[in-house]
């Protein structure tokens, strides 16, 4: 099968990069700036706001490309992003999300709810202990909602959304430039400024921007000397800052990535970083075209989406659903009412309305007498309705029935006296509830799809004595905030452990987990169902 042209797109803040791919080889690349765009313009006497420049711009470059794409693949600039790594005590799958978002919003200046995020999560042992470490990236929705709104107001649907980082990752990745055994820094250079990517395992856990040359410097040979000992420091700021948050994986390697091939710089660094530093270039990267930023970079990573995979995927796509409101508009018609016409029908009309009045009263009289004739036989027992007598038949079995399955043996009195001993210090109780299995509407519901068989009283008792959940809510408190959350994680385990819960419950489910005040202090509310 021919191979199916792909395009990506970088946005940055002063221009959009794009990026045309056939299979894994560059077919176009070209850049709309947006430099000139105003945050708003007067054409013909209209206001014509920024984002419409916009969407005009975008389709007359493409139209006079004659590129007709269905679908793009759009990267986003780190500036918009927000990178972060935490760890939390390993547990299942299924309860992985909740405490992410619990966590998350500890290292956030956000509201979740304002964000759309993705994450990654892998399993680490840390000091002999299983843990799950986290990586969340996410940005705010309005910012995306804003890129989103623009591209398909273009008339092209999006695919995937994804951080500039990881875009430039997957280009490192078909060059064979990344390997999954090591943890590695990516160097990006620039001319005023710069950016470290920290690579752990092909997931990008670190991002930082920094400026080793401000914009107030003049322009004409600058300070070489003094540049080399910025950007030096900035790396090892960066390098160090890693080291402390993540002490289990250390820097191996620096790749430095220029949009020239700078071996004299790469060297200098080897030697001050005491670390081997491979140089890299757009040119290396890009073969065969003739780009001259390191941006088109991100956009040839984000054509290549379909095609080449990456360790990790942080697809930042909304599923929203929009409700299109269809525009009504007024149709006038030119109408020639005649009016004869009109009063014939509506006296004909009149006439077999009462026509079909009279038919209609008489028609009813005839069953009304047979009704009266009946009533007046029937006397004192007319109200009573065979399906009246046959409604409260049944309903007294029901209850008959319901006597004799009245519960009169139950467990749980044994399993509520091994709840205080398995309470942490720090934990209490808010609420505990009992529930038990509805045997009834089972045991119904089974009758009725069987009607022919007879179900053994035996198995009617094991429907009726089978074992009932149990709900416990309650509070954590340590002056430890973050220890909180291991206190309820510690009574999770200590439920799961006891022998006697073990042998009546089969899931031990930590269903909610949030911060709280109780007064001037901060506590973990928690719910926990046993079944």
């Amino acid at each position: 099968m021919a191979d199916k042209k792909q395009i990506g797109i970088f946005w940055d803040n002063k221009a959009l990069y794009f990026c045309e791919v056939l299979g894994t080889t560059v077919s176009q690349l070209f850049t709309i700036p947006l430099n000139e765009i105003k945050t708003g313009a007067i054409e013909d006497g209209k206001y014509i706001p920024a984002g419409m420049q916009i969407v005009t711009l975008i389709q007359k470059t493409l139209q006079e490309r004659k590129l007709h794409p269905e679908r793009i693949h759009l990267t986003l600039p780190s500036k918009d992003i927000i990178f972060r790594s935490f760890s939390i005590p390993w547990m299942n799958t299924n309860e992985v999300k909740g405490v992410v978002n619990f966590e998350a919003s500890k290292y956030i200046p956000f509201k979740i709810d304002d964000l759309a995020y993705s994450y990654s999560t892998t399993n680490v042992i840390d000091k002999e202990r299983k843990q799950i470490k986290v990586t969340f990236v996410a940005i705010k929705r309005d910012s995306l909602e804003g890129y989103i709104d623009t591209i398909e107001k273009v008339g092209i649907s999006l695919g995937i959304i994804e951080p500039a980082p990881l875009s430039l990752i997957r280009v490192l990745t078909l060059r064979k430039l990344i390997n999954l055994n090591e943890t590695i820094a990516l160097i990006e250079h620039g001319e005023k400024s710069g950016k470290i990517i920290i690579i752990n395992n092909g997931i990008p856990e670190f991002v930082r921007e920094f400026q080793y040359r401000l914009d107030n410097m003049p322009d004409e040979q600058p300070d070489q000397s003094a540049l080399m000992t910025r950007l030096i420091n900035e790396i090892r700021i960066s390098l160090d800052f890693f080291n402390r948050q993540d002490n289990r994986h250390e820097v191996k390697q620096i790749q430095f990535l220029t949009q020239l091939k700078s071996d004299n710089i790469a060297k200098k660094l080897q030697t001050e970083l005491n670390m081997p530093v491979v140089s890299l270039s757009l040119e290396q990267l890009l073969t065969n075209t003739a780009a001259d930023k390191l941006e088109y970079l991100y956009a040839y990573g984000a054509s290549l989406m379909e095609t080449v995979k990456t360790h990790v995927n942080f697809n930042l796509s909304l599923d929203r659903i929009k409700i299109k409101k269809s525009s009504t508009q007024s149709l006038n018609f030119d109408i020639k009412i005649n009016y004869k016409s009109v009063l014939k029908a509506s006296a004909l009309c009149i006439i077999i309305g009462i026509l079909s009045f009279f038919l209609g009263q008489q028609i009813i009289k005839k069953p009304q007498k047979k009704v009266n004739a009946l009533n007046a036989q029937l006397d004192t027992y007319k109200d009573a309705s065979t399906s009246k007598l046959v409604e409260q038949k049944s309903n007294v079995s029901n209850k008959l029935t319901e006597y004799k399955n009245i519960r009169v043996a139950s467990e749980i009195t044994e399993m509520l006296n091994i709840i205080p001993g398995v309470l942490p210090k720090g934990i209490w109780l808010n609420d505990l509830k009992v529930h038990y299995f509805d045997s009834l509407t089972n045991l119904r519901s089974h009758q009725s799809v069987n009607k022919r068989q007879k179900r053994s009283a035996k198995t009617e008792e094991q429907q009726i004595n089978s074992n009932p959940q149990l709900q416990i809510s309650g509070y954590a408190y340590l002056e430890d905030i973050k220890g909180q959350f291991q206190l309820v994680n510690k009574l999770l385990n200590n439920l799961k452990k006891d022998n006697k819960l073990s042998e009546n419950f089969e899931n031990f489910t930590l269903d909610t987990v949030k911060s709280q005040r109780l007064g001037e202090h901060s506590v973990t509310f928690f719910e926990i169902t046993c079944n």
